[in-house]
């Protein structure tokens, strides 16, 4: 993607894997963006580069669409079909390694940007492997982060861990509740994390829910194994820098920590099957 090819450059979001994806790629850029968000996007795009809009009024006076992708919402899909009648070059950050078709499938029909972007390898040959072709032609390539945003950060690591929670709550038809899950993670675990001789614990919520949701596991956790644990809404970059342990479940987040240098654990849930490949995972808790 050559941005100085393009004068008017409009971002359009709306989940946090794609979101921080797209964030972290072009934060660095001198260029300036436009940016029509929705939550958890809205959250994550905190510089001076990105100027945020209300609305979009009018999609003619861009020249350049960059977008994510979500799987029940079709915000970007809408746009990336206006877009491309109106001739404007279009580019999508492919983030995760699950529902590929369902992101790009809008009334059954596939809105295929000129350009996706893929996170990793795995995501590289998953969408190569999925969709013909036919409909990729060249647009598919690899994103470059893994190799400057994310490279393996080398500082000397504090003996503390960070909680991660993926806001299965939200999901419609699902029966996971996310501070079970946590709980029944610190019961189960207790003198293992004890062998550890963890400093400090932290819980970082998923930038779709609210700091009080995890107000009542705060207390129990207290309350029945002595654990102090401090629910943070730091920039995951800067707490992963510092942290050496990460465990999480299914989250883009314990991806971006391995990258990052921690240790990473994945909690086992039944009813979830993972999309998170082996390499991103020291161990399975």
């Amino acid at each position: 993607m050559n941005l100085k090819k393009y004068k008017n450059k409009l971002i359009i979001s709306k989940d946090a894997g794609a979101a921080n994806m797209i964030f972290n790629y072009l934060k660095s850029s001198k260029n300036y963006f436009y940016c029509y968000l929705k939550n958890p996007a809205k959250k994550i795009f905190k510089h001076k580069n990105f100027i945020k809009l209300r609305n979009i009024k009018n999609l003619k006076k861009y020249d350049l669409l960059i977008t994510g992708t979500s799987v029940e919402n079709k915000l970007e899909l809408d746009n990336i079909q206006a877009a491309k009648k109106l001739g404007i070059h279009t580019v999508t950050f492919l983030d995760h390694w699950t529902n590929y078709k369902k992101r790009f499938l809008l009334k059954n029909k596939f809105i295929i940007p000129d350009e996706i972007i893929a996170f990793d390898s795995n995501s590289f040959s998953l969408a190569r492997n999925i969709f013909s072709k036919q409909i990729l032609k060249k647009t598919l390539t690899l994103n470059k982060i893994n190799n400057n945003y994310f490279k393996i950060i080398h500082n000397k690591k504090k003996n503390d861990l960070l909680v991660l929670s993926s806001n299965y709550d939200s999901l419609k038809n699902h029966t996971i509740n996310d501070n079970k899950i946590l709980f029944n993670f610190f019961k189960k675990n207790y003198f293992f994390l004890k062998s550890k001789k963890i400093n400090k614990y932290y819980l970082k919520y998923h930038p779709s829910e609210n700091k009080s949701k995890f107000i009542p596991l705060v207390k129990k956790l207290k309350d029945e194994f002595n654990i102090d644990i401090k629910i943070t809404d730091k920039d995951l970059k800067k707490i992963t820098k510092l942290t050496k342990y990460v465990v999480g479940y299914n989250s883009m987040a314990i991806v971006i920590a391995k990258l990052s240098g921690c240790i990473t654990y994945e909690i086992k849930i039944k009813q979830l099957k993972s999309d998170i490949p082996s390499n991103y995972i020291d161990n399975y808790i």
